[in-house]
């Protein structure tokens, strides 16, 4: 048999607690998100940017090809001189004949830097091939 206390005891535990009240989020929480939201404008912009202005280049590049102009710098790279006119070979073969101790030619680039007004180079100024 239980006693009037227990009852009431009983009684008290029976009350239903009251909801507690929600929290607002901490002011980090909208900082956060208001940033997040600039941050994905801002990546938006320049992704559109970027696409608009690849594509705009895209079309100036294919509108210089196809006048014929040079694009990329492989495009301005000379033909290959002929072997029927190239005179390198020949000046190869003459300094090698010289020989690297040779007077002769030191002596003519002397001579003509002395009466010429351009600087004309030296025997050390040719490849090495060509020193002997």
């Amino acid at each position: 048999m239980t006693t009037t206390d227990q009852r009431d005891r009983i009684a008290a535990d029976e009350t239903p607690k009251p909801i507690p009240k929600r929290r607002r989020p901490a002011w980090w929480v909208y900082v956060t998100l208001v940033l997040l939201i600039l941050l994905g404008g801002v990546g938006g912009f320049y992704g559109v940017w970027h696409y608009r202005a690849n594509s705009e280049l895209q079309a100036a590049i294919a509108a210089a090809r196809q006048r014929g102009e040079p694009v990329w710098f492989a495009d301005l790279e000379p033909e290959p001189i002929p072997a029927e006119e190239n005179a390198a070979p020949f000046f190869i073969e003459a300094a090698e004949l010289l020989g690297p101790e040779s007077t002769a030619f030191d002596a003519a680039l002397r001579q003509a830097m002395q009466t010429s007004r351009v600087s004309i180079p030296t025997r050390r100024h040719l490849p090495s091939c060509a020193r002997g």
